[in-house]
């Protein structure tokens, strides 16, 4: 056994420290338990880590994450040109190398040293605060991540996220706005999602920036495949992940009934088998910029 896979495998037992684990590999259901005993408030960053870099790690839907909140994010046109300038937070030119560095960051705004994770909070607040974006738009942008997923699977038809799971969410990602300058609202889950859904109403519009950051993220999600077909598949399940009024305003094509099926069909059972596969810890600071 090498040193690498001893260091992986101690830091997964380490994180998961529940006995049954088989070279790395625990079943679904025993992560999921040990996620329903933790505080969402008080354990909210093991609570983070166990659901999204263990239970549901799939490095291809977790690279999904990102690419939908720029595209989302895309829709407004002061934060559009933002992404499309050639500024630390530009997506356009190189989105797989801003997603990754995305991924990275906020992989250590979750790490078990508290040090560690003020430090990047902290770090990723000079980021943006160097952007000049608006109050709103901050908001908006962490608003957004704290309900992404809850629309992903709203979207695809997926048993509703269980409260504590959105309670952790929430709260890790306003905790992290609040350490960037976003004042900390105590608000539901459903009032955060009507609030992202009327900033976009009220304020997104079709922008040639908007357009260029959304056509990266599509291309860059669809070359996560080595051949075409699959690529064409990637790009209709990725097209499937944004609405009908966010795939306008970027002027991006309409996914295929066949795709909007598919990618329904592939979310549900991905979801629906969790508890019953066995899944490793795969950290998102593995993602390198």
């Amino acid at each position: 056994m090498n040193n690498r896979y001893e260091t992986r495998f101690d830091t997964f037992k380490k994180r998961i420290k529940l006995p049954g684990s088989l070279f790395g590999f625990v079943p679904g259901f025993v992560v999921r338990n040990k996620i329903r005993n933790l505080d969402p408030i008080e354990d909210e960053r093991q609570h983070f880590r166990l659901t999204h870099e263990t239970l549901y790690s799939n490095q291809l839907m977790a690279k999904a994450f990102p690419g939908v909140i720029f595209a989302v994010a895309a829709t407004i046109p002061s934060i559009a040109e933002k992404l499309d300038n050639a500024s630390p937070t530009n997506v356009t030119n190189d989105a797989k190398k801003r997603n990754a560095k995305m991924m990275h960051s906020f992989g250590r705004t979750i790490d078990e040293n508290q040090n560690i994770s003020d430090k990047e909070s902290k770090r990723l607040g000079k980021i943006h605060a160097a952007m000049n974006l608006k109050p709103d738009d901050m908001q908006f942008v962490i608003d957004l991540m704290s309900i992404t997923e809850r629309k992903m699977l709203a979207k695809f038809g997926s048993p509703e996220m269980e409260p504590h799971f959105q309670e952790a969410i929430i709260n890790r990602w306003t905790t992290l706005g609040e350490k960037m300058g976003v004042p900390k609202n105590d608000r539901t889950a459903q009032e955060i999602e009507q609030s992202v859904d009327d900033y976009i109403r009220d304020n997104g519009d079709y922008t040639q920036a908007g357009h260029n950051v959304a056509v990266a993220l599509l291309e860059d999600f669809a070359n996560s495949f080595s051949r075409p077909r699959l690529q064409n598949v990637a790009s209709e399940f990725f097209l499937s992940m944004l609405n009908g009024n966010v795939r306008r305003t970027l002027d991006l094509k309409e996914p295929t009934k066949t795709g909007k099926i598919a990618a329904k069909i592939v979310n549900r059972a991905y979801i629906a088998s969790t508890p019953l596969r066995f899944v490793r810890t795969k950290p998102w600071t593995d993602f390198q910029p």
